[in-house]
């Protein structure tokens, strides 16, 4: 075999290894894409049969048996799917359980990885020394000799017993290990279920946003499923039952909708602008009146209209699409959010605070547009209306 050859031979087998190389999700984005979209047959058909329908927060925040069957649906797949991913319920027996593979992880990361710095250095100068790029190898099936403790031997003869893995990758691997995969669900917080956001990797699920517009057979009613690494969204996965619409992005890899490229509206001019929002489940006069004059002072500020349609995830897909320049919000949650962030910004678009900061996943508000001046400029304009914290339930 020409070396050449070897080299590609074992780069597979490094990848395979490695569990398909640098995408450590990409089978995570093809079971949320196939249970969205068999959530959504199933939303499809029960949005003409009659329901049994109860409140949660308000008389205008709706649930329904199909909320709960599609959420418990997605989260049981998804646990069988995943073994290692595990509800917040079952955290702490997974950490003790695990507890000595993690802890022989370390030891190992510690001990063995600068043994062998110097034949992995030949092998990926190119990507550079840095603690996001430089390969840390670990071997997770037995403990090296003394002769490769001291990096005697040369990394070909015995790479191919070795796990190859990024620093950033080798921690995703250890949270995996470890058991401590996260659901942030909608039903399932609203029956006391705690909504905390943590550098483990977590799945954020709205089963049936538009709930109110599902209850009165109007269709524009989505299926959400967000996941967040890190606190950094990674992709998201948005259905539109009725229309058929799958909605994705995925961090640094664009956002789609059918296979088609999305791309935001570069409008920055609120006299062109189509705004978006929705009323959120408060109905208290205090509430409504600041929800009135913030549409009274874009209106003043001569934008073509303020559509509401009753669904926080497609509106911000319209966003998206460039059907819309620009979306804001206060009521919404992290399930309404999380998966639309990553397909608005990786359309081009920008997602922040209400205050004009960063966006806070957690804050129950949010602005949206396909520019950052457009943005800025509702941020400026709108007046605050108070919601607790989904991290503080």
């Amino acid at each position: 075999m020409k070396p050449c050859e070897e080299e590609e031979e074992e780069g597979r087998a490094a990848a395979a290894a490695g569990g398909g190389g640098g995408d450590p999700w990409k089978e995570c984005v093809e079971v949320a894409v196939q249970l969205a979209r068999r959530a959504g047959q199933i939303i499809r058909k029960a949005l003409t049969e009659e329901k049994q329908v109860s409140t949660k927060t308000s008389a205008a925040d709706l649930v329904t048996e199909t909320d709960h069957f599609v959420e418990n649906l997605i989260i049981s797949v998804l646990k069988e799917k995943f073994p290692s991913h595990r509800d917040i319920m079952d955290e702490g027996f997974m950490r003790i359980s695990m507890m000595f593979r993690i802890l022989v992880c370390c030891l190992l990361y510690k001990f063995y990885a600068k043994a062998i710095y110097k034949n992995i250095a030949e092998i990926c100068a190119s990507k550079g020394p840095t603690l996001q790029t430089f390969p840390v190898a670990i071997t997770l099936m037995s403990l090296p000799d003394q002769e490769r403790l001291r990096g005697r031997v040369a990394f070909r003869k015995f790479k191919k017993s070795l796990l190859v893995l990024s620093a950033e990758r080798f921690k995703l691997k250890l949270q995996v290990l470890s058991g401590i995969m996260r659901f942030i669900a909608e039903e399932s917080t609203a029956a006391g279920s705690k909504c905390v956001l943590t550098d483990s990797p977590t799945w954020i699920i709205d089963p049936v946003d538009g709930t109110c517009n599902f209850v009165h057979r109007f269709p524009t009613v989505a299926v959400s499923i967000g996941f967040a690494v890190n606190k950094e969204l990674e992709f998201g996965v948005i259905y539109h039952c009725t229309e058929e619409r799958l909605y994705t992005g995925r961090r640094g890899q664009g956002a789609f909708c059918n296979d088609k490229r999305l791309q935001v509206s570069k409008e920055t001019d609120i006299s062109k602008a189509l705004i978006l929002t929705e009323i959120g489940p408060k109905r208290d006069p205090a509430t409504l009146k600041l929800f009135l004059g913030n549409i009274e002072r874009l209106l003043k500020a001569q934008a073509h209209g303020v559509r509401v349609i009753g669904s926080s995830t497609l509106a911000l897909c319209h966003l998206a699409s460039g059907a819309a320049d620009a979306y804001y919000q206060f009521g919404l949650h992290c399930w309404d959010l999380a998966a639309a962030t990553v397909i608005i910004r990786e359309a081009g678009g920008t997602v922040i605070d209400t205050s004009g900061g960063p966006l806070d996943l957690m804050s129950c508000r949010v602005i949206a547009a396909g520019t950052r001046e457009m943005a800025m400029f509702i941020a400026q304009e709108i007046q605050t209306i108070h919601y607790q914290r989904d991290d503080e339930n």
